[in-house]
């Protein structure tokens, strides 16, 4: 029988001498109230763009809207405010097998699944992966939810975003529609 979770824990440490801005609260829609409301333990999944059915990307990020997609209100995912020298750390559980979970995933198409697909694989290895922006507050437009969770213009985000991430080779299930 195989892994029936897999775990991740990540630590990030700020080591510049001023604030930055993770991106840790992906948005959940709730159908009871009809709003987008933030959850922690989200993340996104979604295959590798350079190695589709080979590795497996999980992040908490930024999602860019394809060029090609109108959409009135972007997905944009909460930040958490990480002062100089603080630390933050998640650890965070995933179901297997890994079920793929992205914004715009319908503008989004595997070469080897036709739209509808079920589609099943193993992925040889898992990218972990965490944006963030750095900036003044005031020029990023960041707006205060409670004193350390902002939320930041889709746009200013999408010209602002960094990553960090790690690649780890543990053979993972993948399952979800393309």
């Amino acid at each position: 029988k195989g892994m029936s979770s897999l775990s991740l824990r990540y630590t990030l440490e700020n080591t510049l001498d001023h604030d930055v801005y993770v991106f840790t609260k992906i948005l959940t829609y709730n159908r009871r109230t009809r709003e987008r409301e933030p959850d922690p333990d989200r993340v996104y999944v979604a295959w590798q763009p350079d190695a589709v059915g080979e590795t497996v990307r999980i992040c908490k990020e930024l999602w860019r809207v394809p060029e090609y997609m109108d959409v009135e209100s972007p997905e944009v995912p909460h930040l958490t405010r990480l002062a100089p020298g603080e630390t933050l750390e998640e650890n965070l559980t995933l179901g297997l097998p890994l079920k793929l979970d992205y914004p715009y995933m319908s503008a989004f198409k595997s070469k080897k699944a036709k739209p509808g697909d079920a589609t099943q694989s193993r992925a040889k290895s898992v990218v972990f992966g965490i944006g963030y922006v750095t900036g003044d507050p005031t020029d990023l437009r960041l707006e205060a939810i409670d004193a350390d969770t902002f939320t930041v213009p889709y746009g200013i985000a999408q010209l602002k975003q960094k990553r960090v991430e790690h690649s780890v080779n543990v053979p993972v299930r993948v399952t979800g529609t393309e």
